[in-house]
């Protein structure tokens, strides 16, 4: 029986694409860096933005928020 979660999560956001070879073969390349990072903005952006998650999560919260994090910096 197939996990009601991940389908939901597969249903809303399609499915999710495994990170290809070359994550493992040149991980410090500036392009698979890039990707990673995207690849994270683009989840924290569907964790900030889910109604559900954006209450009651202090931990979230305080970190979505920090005020010394310098998003130029990167």
């Amino acid at each position: 029986m197939p996990d009601t979660r991940q389908q939901s999560f597969d249903e809303i956001y399609g499915p999710r694409e495994l990170p290809r070879d070359r994550v493992f073969t040149n991980r410090f390349s500036d392009d698979v860096i890039e990707g990673r990072r995207a690849g994270l903005e683009k989840f924290l952006k569907i964790v900030v933005g889910h109604p559900l998650l954006q209450t009651g999560s202090k931990v979230l919260a305080a970190f979505v928020q920090d005020p010394n994090w310098d998003r130029n910096a990167w």
